[in-house]
């Protein structure tokens, strides 16, 4: 956001508002008011805005960022029609003396400055270039870029050399936004602030929602989704024996397809459509490729574009559903090589043949680089699972503290983590009715293991009869169904 800001972007989520490049062109109008009178008939204005050499370091400072932020590309034309409006006695404080001295009408005054906002606008005054002037006024600026030599001869505690700024994260941005002066013409309070908190949220909001498209947002919580998620089998163990009935771990056997019907892809087509494309590298669409290579069926992809901004891009499969790449990937992998199809029973038609041959598992091939889309059995670990959750990361985690060499460096340990199962098809809503699951033991059955030692707390566990019902949305804890291959001595660990 603060980067648009900074380089007066025209792609902007927010439209300037006529009370906005009111209150900027009455600062703008200000200074160059200064300006011109301080310097000598017949200079040209934008030698004036020179700072001297002995003014404060606060005047210095901003005589510097406004001789830049009028007299760059952008707002060079802005500022040369105010300097004009001045000369003419049309400067905005002109207007407003006018107005007090009863020389001119509160209407016709507005008459008058609507169509200098026009002019401003058109000359290049935009939300940016509006925000960028307000944030200076209370100390949020760009960031300068730190030399080589002020890199190389970095603070060793850390601390900022003079003539740096801090980089800008929320919580400065909010502080320093609740110092914003208020409007000089109305009494409307807090419209700067409102402004850009309002932009913010948009910024936020598209980001999120550009996460969420991309199938990259992080909420903590992975969720496990695809066409069909159903839960296969649940079996309930209890670790603390008769005193702690009820402190049963849950083991769900979840059973995803990860694929995605023609009706699904085609709504998700028919909503992405909807944005905004123009600059983007990808066009979103139906790609169908027609290699010999493919034995089976042509296969067709639905591409997502992520706005011109982003480096990746979203495929859509009949086999795997959404997954994102990198644009360069995805030109060369899926839409070089392809040709659109903008006809939509063609589309459906290839979908639904590569969908049905996609009715398989994941570990097979039905053709060249497409495997089937039912993901094998996933194991997810719920209920009272506190107790003994230390004893199942021990179990599922290789020991990092023993004295042979573990093969494989932490960073590639393949870790439990917490998710998030809807159970249902895509056209179902989550949450709600609960499913029925297939029950185990009718008894309760001691657990057996093939080693003696077995740790005190464990020697009253045992599995019991699951009762009741799996809701349809549920978290719990996946553990990987293999560690890759740890190689600890001789000795190979799966």
């Amino acid at each position: 956001m603060l980067k648009g800001i900074w380089n007066l972007s025209d792609n902007c989520l927010s439209e300037v508002e006529d009370r906005h490049v009111v209150d900027a062109i009455s600062i703008v109008d200000k200074h160059l008011c200064e300006v011109l009178n301080a310097i000598p008939a017949g200079t040209d204005w934008k030698a004036g805005l020179n700072p001297y050499d002995d003014d404060g370091e606060s005047i210095h400072t901003y005589y510097s960022f406004l001789k830049s932020f009028l007299t760059g590309t952008q707002l060079v034309a802005f500022a040369q029609k105010r300097v004009d409006a001045i000369k003419d006695g049309r400067g905005f404080h002109h207007l407003m003396q006018a107005v007090e001295n009863g020389e001119d009408t509160a209407e016709g005054m507005k008459a008058k400055l609507d169509a200098q906002i026009e002019d401003a606008k058109g000359a290049g005054l935009n939300f940016n270039a509006v925000a960028k002037l307000f944030l200076h006024d209370v100390g949020v600026v760009q960031p300068k870029a730190p030399s080589r030599r002020r890199r190389k001869n970095a603070n060793k505690d850390g601390t900022r050399s003079p003539g740096t700024h801090m980089i800008i994260n929320v919580a400065k941005f909010l502080n320093r936004c609740l110092g914003m002066p208020l409007h000089l013409c109305t009494s409307a309070p807090l419209h700067r602030q409102s402004m850009l908190t309002n932009h913010l949220i948009k910024c936020l909001d598209k980001r999120v929602r550009d996460a969420k498209s991309a199938g990259d947002f992080d909420i903590g919580i992975q969720t496990l989704t695809g066409n069909n998620v159903s839960v296969k089998k649940t079996r309930a163990f209890n670790f603390r024996g008769s005193e702690a009935k009820d402190e049963s771990v849950l083991v769900h056997s979840v059973v995803i397809d990860r694929g995605m019907s023609s009706d699904a892809a085609l709504k998700v087509y028919g909503e992405a459509i909807q944005a905004d494309q123009r600059g983007s590298k990808i066009q979103t669409g139906f790609y169908i490729d027609g290699r010999a290579l493919f034995k089976q069926c042509t296969p067709v992809y639905l591409v997502l574009s992520l706005g011109r901004t982003s480096p990746n891009a979203v495929v859509v499969r009949p086999n795997d559903g959404r997954t994102c790449f990198n644009i360069d990937h995805v030109m060369s992998r899926f839409v070089q090589p392809s040709l659109r199809c903008d006809d939509m029973a063609k589309v459906r038609k290839a979908w639904d043949a590569e969908f049905a041959l996609a009715n398989i598992g994941s570990d097979e091939y039905y053709q060249k680089w497409s495997k089937g889309r039912h993901r094998k059995p996933t194991h997810i670990f719920g209920g009272k699972i506190v107790p003994v959750i230390n004893k199942l990361l021990a179990a599922t985690l290789p020991r990092l503290d023993d004295t042979h060499q573990v093969s494989l460096p932490t960073k590639d340990i393949i870790k439990p983590k917490i998710v998030r199962i809807e159970v249902g098809s895509v056209d179902e809503e989550p949450g709600g009715e609960s499913v029925e699951v297939v029950e185990c033991k009718n008894e309760a059955i001691p657990l057996v293991t093939n080693v003696d030692d077995i740790p005190d707390d464990c020697e009253r566990a045992y599995e019991v009869k699951f009762e009741g019902k799996v809701p349809k949305l549920f978290v719990g804890i996946e553990f990987p169904e293999k560690n890759m291959d740890w190689v600890i001595g001789s000795d190979e660990l799966t």
